[in-house]
């Protein structure tokens, strides 16, 4: 049995499925299944729920961690050029 789980919008299924790989999970992204897969991870349910609950925790790790990363990429992009310029020189 398989479940498709959204992602946030600013997360790839690509890029979290790697995420998710560095941390001994293995996702099949939404990318994978063409265009309209984007957004979305596939997960496997046919092991025991100890085990699922483990890769919802790993899972979670990355989740939190890209948000972040994705966070402070917003904020930097909203920074108006000069602030990025005098940014740069510092």
């Amino acid at each position: 049995m398989y479940i498709w789980c959204p992602l946030p919008k600013n997360i790839p299924s690509a890029v979290f499925a790697e995420g998710c790989l560095q941390e001994g999970l293995i996702i099949l992204p939404g990318s994978a299944f063409g265009p309209g897969g984007e957004g979305f991870f596939r997960v496997s349910f046919i092991t025991s729920p100890e085990r699922l609950r483990e890769a919802a925790t790993r899972a979670g790790r990355v989740l939190k961690r890209l948000q972040a990363q994705a966070g402070d990429e917003t904020r930097s992009a909203a920074r108006r050029p000069e602030e990025r310029k005098g940014m740069a020189r510092a």
